[in-house]
């Protein structure tokens, strides 16, 4: 089985940086892993 990353060269993509003002167009997407969640809330609130 391939992997799913297989022959994406990250090192050619632009880093995102978000903060508080960063706009997401992603609002109301749930994380189902507990510890992302718990990390988000901490950074976040």
């Amino acid at each position: 089985m391939p992997e799913k990353f297989e022959g994406v060269d990250f090192s050619l993509i632009d880093v995102e940086f978000f903060d508080a003002s960063t706009n997401v167009s992603a609002a109301g997407f749930r994380c189902n892993r507990p510890e992302f969640v718990t990390y988000w809330k901490k950074v976040w609130v």
